[in-house]
């Protein structure tokens, strides 16, 4: 089942499933010695308007974590202190993200607001987004590109960072790793489970890769509802994937891998979608305008653009009449339409308008099906 969680439903009360089991080749005495960390950890200290460059690994920490396990107190105080050092800059930069009734997680992942959640927590590009700070900042957020394959989002802040003394700042963030952890590395899981919670810091929960392939992760770091979205953390303070769905399992959670975010990155910043969203039927995702058109003299004009859909946002009115789409010349609501259905939902596409004696350059970012609009069509109808 999916992590997230319905807004209506945040009080619910959460339940974990399964039990866990031990690592192959590793004590169950020493990895739950290990596991305790994430309950000691308690609120920590937060990290604000902070870079985040990975964090350095001391030789003996290396070798701890390349043995599994601490051998010693002096190897788990350091693996301890470098969990807190994770937590520390990774809490300030998870999110709860609030779309229409339902709510996730995410990560900011640069300094200039992009933000890492899950597909299925974004839904469809070019949504407006609330996202919530651990000290319950909100700040507005668009949704921008959407795989539902792999279940990957990308959001970005729109709102501008608080300035830090007097000066223009950066939202607080933590960095993407470039390689993909392996089986048997230890990682942090944060999120904001059944939804953002005053005087809460985002929960942290400790656990080890147990399989990675191209497309997901699995580990023992136990997911609930509203988790989705959030961070999968490496010991060196960097995102190395983030959560997506949870099994019947207690070691059965599963996470998108960055260099999933990574291979198609063009696309999910340019706000595109592959795939749709679990149950829905492919057919209803068809490109969408937003706008009603009519035939005057030999002429495409616009007779009525609808409310927060695309031809709105791109700033098309009426009375304009469209010269060209695509780069294509159109002299008919016909072919204006035949255009649009040649497209993709989510594309950006060039259109050209004539305003009053003023030529107009927009950029119209589509939307999706009519069928979700009903009675908004891609030109007017004849009664």
């Amino acid at each position: 089942m999916y992590s997230i969680l319905p807004r209506r439903q945040k009080n619910w009360p959460l339940r974990f499933l399964g039990g866990s089991a031990p690592l192959k080749g590793h004590g169950s005495a020493s990895l739950a010695r290990l596991l305790a960390l994430s309950a000691w950890l308690g609120a920590g200290a937060v990290a604000s308007g902070r870079e985040a460059p990975p964090l350095p690994l001391s030789e003996k920490l290396q070798s701890a974590l390349e043995e599994g396990v601490p051998s010693d107190l002096e190897e788990l105080r350091l693996v301890q202190q470098q969990v807190r050092r994770v937590v520390e800059v990774a809490r300030a930069a998870t999110v709860a993200v609030e779309l229409d009734d339902s709510v996730g997680s995410g990560v900011v992942v640069s300094a200039d607001g992009l933000v890492l959640t899950a597909g299925h927590v974004s839904v469809e590009p070019n949504r407006a987004v609330t996202l919530r700070f651990p000290d319950g900042k909100r700040v507005k957020a668009r949704s921008l590109g959407v795989n539902h394959e792999v279940d990957s989002g990308l959001l970005r802040i729109t709102d501008t960072p608080p300035t830090i003394n007097g000066k223009p700042g950066a939202w607080a963030f933590v960095p993407m790793a470039e390689e993909r952890p392996e089986p048997g590395d230890w990682v942090v899981g944060l999120g904001q489970p059944n939804g953002f919670v005053e005087g809460r810091d985002p929960p942290v929960r400790l656990g080890r890769v147990l399989f990675a392939d191209r497309d997901t992760l699995n580990t023992d770091v136990t997911l609930v509802g509203g988790d989705s979205g959030g961070p999968l953390v490496s010991l060196r303070g960097e995102v190395v994937g983030i959560h997506s769905k949870i099994g019947e399992q207690i070691t059965s959670n599963y996470h998108v891998p960055v260099a999933a975010y990574r291979r198609e990155w063009k696309r999910l910043e340019a706000g595109r979608m592959a795939g749709v969203p679990d149950g829905e039927d492919p057919d209803e995702w068809r490109p969408l305008a937003g706008l009603a058109l009519a035939e005057r003299d030999g002429a495409a004009v616009v007779t009525q653009v609808f409310p927060d859909l695309p031809a709105d946002e791109a700033g098309v009115v009426p009375g304009d009449t469209v010269l060209s789409f695509a780069g294509e010349k159109v002299a008919s609501p016909e072919e204006v339409d035949r255009l649009i259905r040649q497209h993709e939902p989510y594309e950006r596409v060039p259109l050209l308008v004539r305003r009053g004696q003023v030529t107009v350059e927009l950029t119209l970012w589509l939307g999706r099906s009519p069928t979700a609009f009903p009675g908004m069509l891609n030109r007017e109808e004849t009664p």
